[in-house]
């Protein structure tokens, strides 16, 4: 886990030092294991613009199945479009609940989503979505 040095000058970048002591994990929105390509993809996944605080009982185990879940679809001949953040403001972690860590740098935020887009393999993308296409939410 490291700063985002490609951020503008002047913003905060977190570091591998930011969640420490706060009940929150570092999750993942683009998870580690969904860029294996190259140890470039990998590692991009680490960059703290990735991360945002969960409450470990979330990491560790819903957010954790939905990934691998994601990753069962894949292996199945499916292409997944995923987009997840987090929202609102203030959620519980292990050492209760918090709105902010890092000195009020990060927010903690209520919700965390993820929206996954399941197609067949294939190309011209866009084009086959309908209203039949699986969506996961």
């Amino acid at each position: 886990f490291r700063p985002d040095e490609d951020l503008p000058a002047g913003w905060y970048r977190a570091s591998s030092t930011s969640y420490s002591g706060s009940g929150f994990d570092r999750g993942h929105l683009c998870p580690s294991a969904d860029r294996t390509r190259t140890v470039e993809d990998n590692s991009a996944t680490f960059l703290m613009t990735n991360i945002v605080p969960q409450a470990p009982r979330l990491n560790q185990q819903p957010w954790a199945r939905l990934e691998e879940y994601c990753r069962t679809l894949v292996g199945q001949g499916n292409e997944l479009y995923i987009i997840s953040g987090g929202g609102g403001r203030g959620g519980g972690g292990a050492n209760g609940s918090a709105t902010t860590l890092d000195q009020g740098r990060i927010t903690v935020p209520a919700r965390c989503w993820k929206v996954v887009v399941v197609l067949p393999a294939g190309t011209n993308d866009a084009n086959r979505v309908t209203g039949s296409t699986r969506i996961i939410a």
